[in-house]
């Protein structure tokens, strides 16, 4: 069973991994391109996309290091839950922000990062 939850981590990782990464590329284009001048606020239009793609470069850098630990076998302690859960809360607001289709796919990252912690985290109380 610890071996089947420890692929399925690994698959959920990937995963999120991947779309975190197509969320910021999308993100972070227009400002290199220079989208973001053509907007009624280019001021305003620049720190959101800034701050939505640093937003996916930390779900980024969050499952990375999630990585990092499985490989290494180090325990997930409560600073990484509480991590998750607040990238969660995060994720919440995108409905502010976003179509709800768009919405649902981040906090479905999310919430895979936080059921990933949780189970690593209960597993290693045991």
């Amino acid at each position: 069973m610890k071996k089947v939850l420890s692929i399925l981590g690994y698959i959920g990782l990937f995963l999120v991994s991947i779309l975190s990464f197509v969320f910021a590329f999308v993100e972070i284009r227009p400002l290199f391109a220079g989208d973001f001048t053509l907007m009624e606020s280019p001021a305003m239009s620049f720190m959101t996309y800034l701050f939505r793609g640093l937003f996916y470069l930390s779900i980024l850098a969050f499952a990375i290091i999630l990585v990092v630990k499985k490989i290494k076998k180090s325990p997930f302690t409560l600073s990484t839950f509480i991590v998750s859960l607040l990238m969660l809360v995060g994720a919440l607001f995108t409905f502010f922000f976003y179509d709800y289709y768009i919405a649902f796919a981040v906090i479905g990252i999310t919430v895979v990062l936080l059921a990933i912690v949780l189970v690593r985290w209960l597993i290693a109380r045991k």
